[in-house]
């Protein structure tokens, strides 16, 4: 095996890594309690890396099938989208469970697996209309992006 990597490329990756673990170590779903960023990072990469290129393969698909681009009961495709990403991840924690969770898992508790992915991805501030006051904004200069 050889890294293949340049130390610029390392270096980057480094950095945007850094920053998510920073990001999901300020979750408290406890007072007192907060997520190991550093601990939960290989799968919160594997959530907003999937996430986005699962967005990216949908709209590949809604390009190839346009009479499915439209709205269903109010809702665009896109904001169905990330709905259905939400949904997927619905879950129901137990003080204690959270405690656990957020000391020993290495996937971040199911809101934060959520919340802590679609604040990083530009275009779900496009499709739900999220301005500077709501709670899950980021600025655009704070958004991770790994690759």
């Amino acid at each position: 095996m050889r890294d293949w990597w340049t130390p610029q490329t390392r270096k980057q990756f480094e950095n945007r890594t850094q920053r998510l673990i920073e990001q999901y170590s300020s979750f408290s779903p406890l007072d007192g309690i907060h997520l190991n960023g550093k601990q939960t990072l290989g799968e919160n990469i594997g959530d907003l890396t999937g996430v986005v290129v699962a967005h990216a393969a949908y709209k590949l698909y809604l390009k190839d099938h346009p009479a499915e681009n439209k709205k269903l009961d109010g809702f665009t495709p896109d904001q169905r989208y990330f709905l259905s990403f939400a949904q997927v991840n619905r879950s129901l924690y137990t003080p204690e469970a959270f405690r656990l969770s957020a000391e020993k898992d290495y996937h971040a508790p199911a809101q934060y697996r959520v919340n802590g992915v679609v604040r990083n991805i530009d275009v779900w501030y496009k499709v739900f209309n999220i301005k500077r006051n709501d709670k899950l904004y980021l600025k655009p200069q704070d958004r991770v992006r790994i690759w």
